[in-house]
């Protein structure tokens, strides 16, 4: 991730946190349409309430974005918690677009190569970290 892609998440995230219920119901909507199946890693909780921890969570990544290491660790627990659910590595792949679609259909017009480019750094960062912490010992 470079600087500027970093820059690019920090100005634009106050859009995302604008539109969080509608916007993480679309990123729900496409997950579910692309992988059925994941439906079922969400039984014990509301998507009201994983949409919260889900802003939540990209809240506190956006706000230490140039210093990964203080994030570092709270992604590994991120994913210590999650590895009762079923995750699989292919599911970080349907959450990955399903994400950008949720952007896409919330910046409309605005959404540009930068923005996008921005933000499938960020998640390629996360996902590195929570898939080895996840899938290291398997």
């Amino acid at each position: 991730m470079t600087p500027q892609q970093s820059e690019i998440v920090k100005k634009s995230f106050p859009k995302i946190l604008a539109g969080t219920l509608t916007a993480t119901q679309v990123l729900y909507d496409k997950l579910f349409e692309l992988a059925p199946e994941t439906k079922a890693l969400f039984k014990n909780t509301s998507i009201d309430r994983q949409s919260q921890m889900l802003i939540a969570a990209i809240g506190k990544l956006v706000k230490s974005i140039d210093n990964w290491e203080n994030v570092k660790a709270d992604l590994e627990a991120l994913a210590k918690r999650h590895a009762g659910y079923g995750l699989s590595p292919e599911h970080f792949v349907y959450f990955g677009h399903a994400f950008i679609h949720m952007l896409k259909s919330m910046y409309g017009n605005e959404w540009n190569t930068e923005l996008e480019e921005a933000w499938k750094a960020v998640y390629q960062k996360i996902s590195e970290v929570m898939i080895g912490t996840l899938f290291e010992n398997k």
